[in-house]
């Protein structure tokens, strides 16, 4: 069984960063401004080992692959942004990893088709850059998923390499699905899988993806993530934010220990559909980049996230699931990554380790 852990492309200078956010901006800036919005909030969450890299280096990505499978994680899950026929963004990492066939992971492609606005900054109405659908952008987005189809690193099940499309319920999904068989048919890949969050897909377009994977922490509701969003909604309507800010710690702080249970039911549930694809959550705190209309797990450790790693490789194997997701290897300003940080140390890798040599070791006996 194979796991792919979602990798973030933000870290290096990029024109279109440049363009919207400023000369060399890159989501390390907002990792370290962040502040602690409460005693004993654990922000900033800075990276330990790796630094704060470049990922323009081809020595980095082969650092962060060898990292991982020397910890059991398997592969990336690249996101991938293609915007039209000419423009694409943040997208030197992956092409990195596609001319250096030295640097040993497997790896799929996170198509997010999504419109850029200014959502960090709490503007949701300001476009950066539109997201188009084109034919012109279809065949450029097939084009170059099929360079990366033909590399033996990339992820295929039964020989048909693996697509996802972030967001289905943009496009005509039936349509989309058959004009890329189409285009890439003759690029010689007839056979190609496709995935999506099951939350971002309507119901008849669930029947014609191949798998519907988990993404946490938006795909299960709690009671607390409806205070959250209650007191996230007032904070906006407001100019004069001082007096809610003080409530923050009880509206928007969760426990990570509850939720690994409420969620490892949930997913166990959800996992008995073929389809479904089982995603843990390497903990949540996305106020680096939202401040207080962020929300995050208080009590996360790496001794919870073992927990969720077991039940997730248990469940995966009851149900003959082919893979399963972590979400996600580098996202640093969500507070939401495998690798070594200075609050955590080696300590998220080395649990999911431990849950992957048990799996293992059940296997054999």
């Amino acid at each position: 069984m194979k796991v792919f852990s979602y990798y973030l492309p933000q870290f290096h200078p990029d024109e279109m960063n440049d363009l919207f956010w400023g000369e060399n901006f890159t989501d390390w800036v907002t990792t370290k401004n962040a502040v602690p919005l409460f005693k004993g909030h654990k922000q900033p969450l800075l990276p330990a080992d790796l630094g704060y890299y470049d990922l323009r280096s081809v020595d980095v990505l082969d650092r962060q692959a060898k990292l991982a499978k020397r910890y059991g994680v398997d592969g990336f899950a690249f996101y991938h942004y293609i915007f039209d026929a000419e423009t694409s963004s943040l997208d030197t990492p992956i092409k990195n990893l596609r001319n250096n066939p030295h640097i040993d992971i497997d790896y799929f492609l996170c198509w997010v088709n999504a419109d850029w606005t200014k959502a960090w900054i709490g503007d949701d109405y300001t476009f950066l850059y539109k997201q188009s659908y084109d034919d012109l952008t279809l065949k450029k987005l097939v084009e170059d998923a099929c360079w990366h189809f033909a590399d033996n690193r990339y992820f295929k099940i039964d020989g048909k390499p693996l697509f996802y499309i972030h967001d289905p319920m943009k496009v005509d999904f039936n349509e989309f699905k058959r004009m890329f068989l189409k285009y890439s048919s003759l690029m010689g890949f007839p056979n190609v899988l496709f995935a999506a969050p099951d939350i971002h897909s309507y119901a008849n377009q669930k029947s014609e993806l191949d798998y519907l994977f988990g993404y946490p922490p938006g795909d299960f509701s709690f009671i607390s993530m409806k205070i959250h969003i209650l007191y996230r909604k007032i904070l906006e309507k407001l100019k004069n934010k001082d007096f809610f800010n003080e409530y923050f710690k009880f509206a928007s702080s969760f426990s990570y220990s509850k939720y690994v249970r409420d969620y490892s039911n949930y997913i166990f549930k959800k996992s008995t559909k073929t389809k479904y694809i089982p995603t843990i959550l390497t903990g949540w705190d996305n106020t680096a980049r939202y401040s207080h209309r962020g929300f995050l797990f208080d009590d996360f450790n790496s001794k919870y996230f073992r927990e969720q790693s077991i039940n997730a490789f248990n469940m995966c194997k009851k149900y003959n699931k082919d893979f399963f997701m972590i979400k996600a290897w580098n996202e640093w300003a969500e507070g939401n990554v495998l690798e070594p940080s200075m609050y955590y140390g080696n300590s998220i890798l080395e649990s999911f380790h431990d849950a992957k040599k048990i799996f293992l070791n059940n296997q054999i006996n």
